[in-house]
């Protein structure tokens, strides 16, 4: 019984520890293992500046260029049921590397088809351009040219969480990643059960906490964040003792 290397949906042990990471895939970016002890981790992609081990990780925000991208006339693909590759313009003009959105997922906005959403296989290099190919699940409603959608790029980019409170977390680095900026970087990273973790402030026994706001990749004590009663993300349960600033301390992660 392994307590590194997790165990995947499949039941076979995956081959990379949750202590090591490696430049070429072993697995489909968001995927899901566990260990015997119920920890808990999604396989994603560190793709800009290095995270050190022990903290909080966000999914990157959508660029603006993956939304409400229109569908043009199909020059490799097909708007039909069933078809498995079609081309989309996107909003603005991106870099994007091939099969960066390999494990992502393309969601059908508004018009023919909309509310509709579709697993990514793999893409088309672009260089400083709109046109790209996906190859995709199959359709289940045929769209048109009047469709619009937005691919989603959570687990291919992951970076460490900052300071505002409308971030989405995915998790807790086990391990030191390095820059990815030239090479992708592939890690587990855990997103339940009990974790070290850095803390900032010192949340008690039992307190929610949430992301801190003046510490990056931190947590600290959830608190209200405006008059209207609204609170950033909870992230976990502090466990066993007391946090202390700066340390990092044992907490419940649940996102």
């Amino acid at each position: 019984m392994s307590y590194t290397n997790p165990i995947l949906l499949t039941g076979a042990s995956s081959a990379q520890s949750i202590y090591s990471t490696v430049t070429a895939p072993l697995h489909p970016v968001g995927s899901w293992a566990r260990l015997p002890d119920g920890r808990e981790y999604v396989y994603v992609t560190n793709r800009s500046s290095a995270i050190a081990t022990g903290k909080l990780v966000k999914y990157n925000e959508v660029d603006t260029n993956y939304d409400l991208c229109v569908i043009p006339t199909q020059t490799n693909g097909s708007l039909a049921i069933g078809s498995t590759v079609l081309d989309v313009t996107l909003a603005g003009s991106s870099t994007i590397a091939a099969n960066q959105f390999a494990g992502e997922f393309l969601n059908v906005d508004d018009d023919t088809g909309e509310g509709t959403l579709y697993k990514i296989f793999g893409n088309t290099a672009v260089s400083a351009g709109t046109a790209i190919t996906l190859q995709i699940e199959p359709l289940r409603v045929a769209i048109t040219t009047l469709t619009t959608v937005t691919l989603v790029n959570c687990f291919q980019d992951v970076r460490l969480a900052d300071n505002n409170a409308t971030q989405k977390i995915a998790g807790v680095t086990q391990v030191a990643i390095g820059a990815g900026s030239t090479t992708p970087v592939y890690f587990w990273l855990q997103r339940k059960g009990l974790c070290s973790v850095l803390m900032n402030g010192t949340p008690a026994v039992g307190a929610p906490l949430g992301i801190s706001l003046t510490t990056a990749g931190a947590v600290d004590a959830a608190v209200e964040v405006d008059t209207a009663g609204s609170y950033k993300q909870i992230v976990g349960t502090m466990v066993s003792f007391a946090g202390v600033s700066t340390e990092h301390h044992v907490a419940w992660i649940n996102v």
